[in-house]
C-alpha cells in the first residue's frame, strides 16, 4: 500500500468513527514526520527493536503497542489495527496529555489542520523539539488532498443556471460557459490547483496532469473500452484523429457520472436554450458516432497532486545557473500555441514546452541576451531553414515549422555576447513513441565534443522540449524515482537525527525528485550525523552552533553514539566536512556534497572533499550560525550535482 492509499485508509476509517476531518489531517501531518505514514515502520528502520519506536505514530517502546495488538487479536502491522489503538487511546484518554483539552475533544475539534497538528505534536508525540512547522504544512497538504470535492459538484451547483456560449466568460461567472471552460473551473474547484487560463480541449490535458490526473484510456469511434469508465473520469473528445485536432466546435469534454454510464457537461444539446447548457447524457458508442467524434482520451485522478515545495513534502530540483533567459513555445499540431516557457525545470508542467502525447508543428525561441538561431526537422519535409527571430505572431520569419507537419527534430545554436563568459544552448526532447528524455544536445554538436547535435528521433513526433543557455550542461541526468543524481563510484549511506528527536531514514546517494533524495527534515534542526560507504573509506566531522568543529569520525553506525556518528546531542549542526579515500586500483573519486539551512531557501554551493582535492569547490557544507536542515552526498569521479 502506497503512502496516499495508507493516508486515505486512515482518513476514511477515522472519519467513519466520528473524527473531524481537520483532526485527521493534523494526525496525518504528524504521521508524515514520524513514520512517513508507513504502518510497519521501525524507528531508524531497525527491525525488531522493541525498545525503539514503531508504527504510524512511532509508539515507544514498540512493545507497548505490539503487546496491546496481540492481546486484542489484531495484526500489529495493519493500518486499521493501529487506528483502533488510537481509538482505544481516545476512549481511555491515554497518551494525549493536555490539561485544557481531552483526546476526545481533540478528535472532534474543528480547529484548523495546522492548529491540530501543533497540538498533537505537543501533547501526544512530545518530542524534545516541538517546534516543527513542517508538520502543520503537511497537515494542510493532507487536508487538501483528502477533502477534495468532486468535479461533478460544480455542474450540480450550476445546473439550470448556465447558457451555452464560447465567447462569454466560459466558466459561468456571467451565466454562460462552454465545455472546456466548465471543466477547467470544476477541476480547479475540486483540486485547489490554480489554472493559468481557461484551457480548451487541445491544451486541457496538461492542466489535468498538473492536477494529479493520468491518461488511462484512449479510444476511437469503435468505443470498445467504455466499460472501463468510472465516475469522476474526465473525458476529452475530438472530431479529428487526436486532441490536437479538437479545437473549436469539433472537440468536447465532460465528467463521467451515473456509475460510468453518463457524461455530464456544458453542451449545445438544447441548441443554446437559456439556462439549459448543463446536461447529463448517456455516454456510449451512439453518442460518440452521432456527434462525429473519432478520438477520445479518458483522464483519471491518480490519488496525488503534483505537490509544490510549499507543502514541505517534496524537494524541487535545484535551479540550474543560466547565462541568460531563453523563452520558447511549441504549437500543438493544427491547434493553438502553448504557454511560453522560460528556461526549464524538472518539477512541474511549466518546466518544458509541449503537450505530452501530442504532435507539434511550430516552434519559436528567443533569448534576453546574445543571439540564437534554430531550425526544425519535420516528418514530411525534413530539415527546414534556420530562423533567428522568435515571434509566434510572425509565421514567416518568427518561428520554425510548417503548419500541419509534425516536428521530429530540433537544432539550436547560441552565440555569446562580446565580453561575456562563453555559453552554449543545451537542450533535449521527448517523443510520443517512448518514455523519458533523449540525450542532451549542445548547440549543433560542434561546440563541445560528446554531445548530440540535434534533439529528437526521426519518424517519432516530438512532444516535449527543454532548453537552457549556460556555461556547462544544466540539464539533470538522473532517472526519476532512482536514488541517484548521476554516475556514482560507490554507494554512500547516511542519516541525520532531528535535534532531540529520532534518526531519520537512511539515504543512499541522492536525487532531486523526492524526499528520499536527501537527508534531513526541512525547517528543522539536527544534532547527529552518520555516514558509511560500500567501498573505500570516508571520514567526516560536523560543526555545531555551540561547540564549533568536533573530531573526525571514520565509522558510520547510528547505534554507536561514541565512535559511529558525528555530533553532540542537543547541539544544532551548522557545518559538515567530508573526505573520501578511493580504494587501490580504482578510478580516483571524491565526496561531493551540499546542504541547505533553516534560514534560507535553496542549496548552498557544492563541496568536494575538504576543499583540497579539486580547486574551485567549497571545503565544507553549511553556513555558520544557520542550522543545517538538508544534506546530499554522492561519491563520484566528477561533480554529479547539476547546477
Amino acid at each position: 500500500m502506497g503512502q496516499f492509499e495508507t493516508a486515505k485508509t486512515i482518513w476514511d476509517y477515522l472519519v467513519s468513527q466520528g473524527w473531524s476531518k481537520t483532526a485527521v489531517a493534523g494526525l496525518l501531518g504528524n504521521m508524515q514526520s514520524e513514520s512517513g505514514i508507513i504502518a510497519d515502520r521501525w524507528e531508524s528502520d531497525i527491525v525488531g527493536n522493541m525498545s525503539g519506536g514503531y508504527g504510524l505514530v512511532q509508539w515507544t517502546p514498540a512493545s507497548k503497542y505490539i503487546n496491546w495488538a496481540n492481546a486484542n487479536g489484531l495484526n500489529y502491522k495493519d493500518v486499521i489495527s493501529q487506528c483502533k489503538r488510537i481509538e482505544w487511546e481516545v476512549a481511555n484518554n491515554q497518551q494525549f496529555y493536555n490539561i485544557s483539552m481531552t483526546f476526545q475533544q481533540f478528535k472532534t475539534s474543528n480547529k484548523s489542520p495546522e492548529e491540530l497538528a501543533n497540538i498533537f505534536i505537543q501533547y501526544y508525540e512530545r518530542p524534545a523539539n516541538a517546534n516543527q512547522p513542517a508538520r502543520a504544512q503537511q497537515a494542510r497538504y493532507w487536508y487538501q488532498q483528502l477533502n477534495r470535492t468532486k468535479v461533478v459538484d460544480w455542474f450540480n451547483k450550476h445546473r439550470g443556471q448556465i447558457t451555452y456560449s464560447m465567447t462569454g466568460s466560459r466558466n459561468g461567472t456571467d451565466g454562460t460557459a462552454d465545455c472546456s471552460g466548465s471543466i477547467t473551473q470544476a477541476v480547479k474547484d475540486s483540486s485547489g490547483i490554480p489554472y493559468s487560463y481557461l484551457y480548451n480541449t487541445v491544451t486541457l490535458g496538461g492542466y489535468l496532469q498538473r492536477c494529479g490526473y493520468v491518461l488511462v484510456l484512449v479510444g476511437n469511434s469503435n468505443a470498445s473500452n467504455l466499460s472501463q469508465l468510472k465516475d469522476e473520469d474526465i473525458v476529452l473528445l475530438s472530431g479529428g484523429s487526436s486532441m490536437a485536432d479538437s479545437g473549436g466546435a469539433i472537440g468536447h469534454t465532460g465528467v463521467i457520472t451515473g456509475g460510468g454510464k453518463n457524461i455530464t457537461s456544458t453542451c449545445y444539446y438544447t441548441q443554446g436554450e437559456k439556462n439549459t447548457a448543463i446536461q447529463e447524457l448517456r455516454f456510449d458508442k451512439n453518442y460518440i458516432v452521432a456527434n462525429g467524434f473519432h478520438y477520445y482520451e479518458v483522464w483519471r485522478f491518480s490519488g496525488g497532486f503534483n505537490q509544490s515545495s510549499s507543502t514541505g513534502m517534496t524537494n524541487d530540483p535545484t535551479p540550474p545557473s543560466f547565462s541568460t533567459n531563453v523563452h520558447y513555445s511549441l504549437r500543438v499540431l493544427g491547434g493553438a500555441w502553448l504557454g511560453e516557457i522560460t528556461n526549464f525545470n524538472n518539477s512541474d508542467s511549466n518546466g518544458f514546452s509541449g503537450l505530452p502525447n501530442h504532435q507539434h508543428d511550430m516552434l519559436y525561441i528567443k533569448v534576453d541576451k546574445g543571439t540564437l538561431r534554430y531550425r526544425v526537422h519535420t516528418m514530411t519535409s525534413g530539415w527546414l531553414d534556420w530562423v533567428s527571430k522568435g515571434d509566434p505572431n510572425d509565421m514567416v520569419n518568427g518561428c520554425a515549422g510548417n503548419p500541419g507537419e509534425a516536428i521530429d527534430g530540433v537544432q539550436i545554436y547560441y552565440t555569446t555576447p562580446a565580453g561575456e563568459t562563453y555559453s552554449q544552448a543545451y537542450y533535449r526532447s521527448q517523443t510520443t513513441a517512448r518514455a523519458d528524455w533523449l540525450q542532451t544536445c549542445c548547440d549543433d554538436g560542434t561546440s563541445i565534443v560528446g554531445y548530440d547535435g540535434w534533439a529528437g528521433m526521426f519518424g517519432e513526433p516530438l512532444d516535449r522540449l527543454q532548453i537552457g543557455i549556460a556555461k556547462s550542461n544544466p540539464l539533470f541526468t538522473y532517472s526519476p524515482g532512482v536514488n541517484n543524481g548521476g554516475s556514482f563510484s560507490t554507494n554512500v549511506h547516511y542519516g541525520l537525527r532531528v535535534l532531540g528527536g529520532s534518526w531519520l531514514g537512511e539515504i543512499t546517494n541522492f536525487n532531486d525528485v523526492d524526499s528520499n533524495g536527501f537527508s534531513g527534515l526541512p525547517n528543522n534542526q539536527h544534532d547527529m550525523l552518520y555516514i558509511k560507504v560500500d567501498a573505500g573509506t570516508i571520514r567526516y566531522r560536523v560543526h555545531t552552533v555551540k561547540s564549533g568543529w568536533l573530531d573526525w569520525v571514520s565509522k558510520g553506525d547510528p547505534n554507536d553514539m561514541v565512535n559511529g556518528c558525528a555530533g553532540n546531542p542537543g547541539e544544532a549542526i551548522d557545518g559538515v566536512q567530508l573526505y573520501y579515500t578511493t580504494p587501490t586500483g580504482k578510478t580516483l573519486s571524491q565526496a561531493y556534497y551540499r546542504s541547505q539551512t533553516t534560514a534560507r531557501a535553496g542549496w548552498l554551493g557544492v563541496c568536494c572533499d575538504d576543499g583540497t582535492s579539486i580547486a574551485g569547490y567549497d571545503g565544507w557544507a553549511g553556513m555558520f550560525g544557520e542550522p543545517l536542515d538538508r544534506l546530499q552526498i554522492g561519491i563520484a569521479a566528477s561533480n554529479q550535482f547539476f547546477d
